[in-house]
């Protein structure tokens, strides 16, 4: 029988899939039950008294609280931090996992973990490189709004000089920011569409094919999943 492991994720993560490679690599060699955790809506925390000793391990994805800490009975418990999250969280926020074990993607702050004294293992992640590469139509671009900090305006920049085909902007939004859309002008010019949510990922990644450059801007990324596959697909 295949050992238990337990993992609680955050539930953006349903949308995006971002976590989705971690559950798929522990599920090649433990018995994997995932968890969604939605109280940053407002919505009621996760039972979870049942994760005792019977469970090889529990593992928070991103998100951990200081409540499911008291109610899990299993010892091994590992945090999974992102830096856009964590990275600039004060020590009176480590010094509450001080006995949880740690996997970071980042090496920044895998580093500053390991000066805390905390069992950190760190790991590099990024999907394999396709081999049959897909052509783009040149001079095409797919841009993701991630936040307000930059938008249309500043992208538009970016592509001013180039003699744009299309512009495919995808308007899913992080959480706590809004779209800020461009002008009837600049869709007249740059030849824009607009997507939300994909149906799923495979549609997501032939809209990214489909377009030469890939833009994604952010300030702080947790493993940066979008830009790794985008790479990986020779953007």
């Amino acid at each position: 029988m295949e050992d238990k492991i337990a993992v609680i994720g955050h539930s953006y993560h349903l949308k995006t899939r971002s976590s989705s490679f971690f559950t798929d690599l522990l599920r090649k060699y433990y018995n994997v039950e995932f968890m969604v955790d939605s109280s940053w809506q407002g919505k009621k925390g996760l039972k979870i008294s049942h994760l005792d000793g019977s469970y090889k391990a529990v593992i928070f994805f991103q998100m951990i609280s200081q409540e499911y800490l008291k109610e899990i009975e299993c010892q091994n418990v590992i945090f999974v931090p992102m830096y856009d999250q964590s990275g600039d969280a004060p020590m009176s926020f480590w010094y509450r996992l001080r006995n949880v074990k740690v996997i970071s993607f980042c090496k920044a702050l895998g580093t500053h973990l390991h000066m805390l004294g905390f069992d950190v293992l760190d790991v590099t992640y990024y999907p394999k490189p396709m081999g049959d590469l897909k052509l783009a139509t040149s001079n095409t671009c797919f841009f993701w709004q991630r936040t307000n900090v930059i938008s249309w305006q500043k992208v538009k920049v970016l592509l001013s000089n180039l003699r744009m085909k299309s512009v495919h902007i995808h308007t899913a939004i992080d959480p706590g920011y809004t779209f800020t859309k461009p002008s009837l002008r600049d869709e007249k010019r740059y030849n824009i569409h607009y997507s939300k949510w994909f149906r799923n990922q495979c549609d997501y990644l032939q809209a990214v094919d489909e377009n030469q450059i890939y833009i994604a801007p952010r300030l702080k990324e947790g493993i940066g999943m979008s830009f790794l596959e985008a790479m990986a697909r020779g953007k």
